[in-house]
């Protein structure tokens, strides 16, 4: 039976994620939501070209909301780029 130390059960938590993250952006739900954040992003963006420059609140909330839908993209990349390197790990230490 082979031991494994907690280092090992993170990767294999990691690895996990980023392949419940990836199957996610597959799914209908998936596409839908980063499809939102990306349109959120270049609606803010537009929006951010006609403003008023004196008008910092309704910047300040423009950038919020992009930043708020860029998060969500950087987060499920991260969570990819996580499994991803994690599952490396593990290979490597197999061979």
């Amino acid at each position: 039976m082979t031991e494994f130390t907690d280092y090992d059960l993170t990767l294999f938590a990691q690895a996990d994620l980023g392949e419940q993250a990836r199957e996610f952006l597959t799914t209908d739900l998936g596409k839908y939501l980063a499809g939102c954040a990306e349109q959120q992003i270049n609606d803010c963006s537009r929006e951010l070209l006609k403003v008023c420059p004196t008008n910092t609140d309704k910047i300040q909330l423009l950038q919020s909301k992009a930043q708020t839908a860029s998060n969500f993209l950087v987060w499920i990349n991260e969570a990819i780029d996580m499994g991803s390197v994690a599952y490396q790990q593990i290979t490597q230490t197999e061979e």
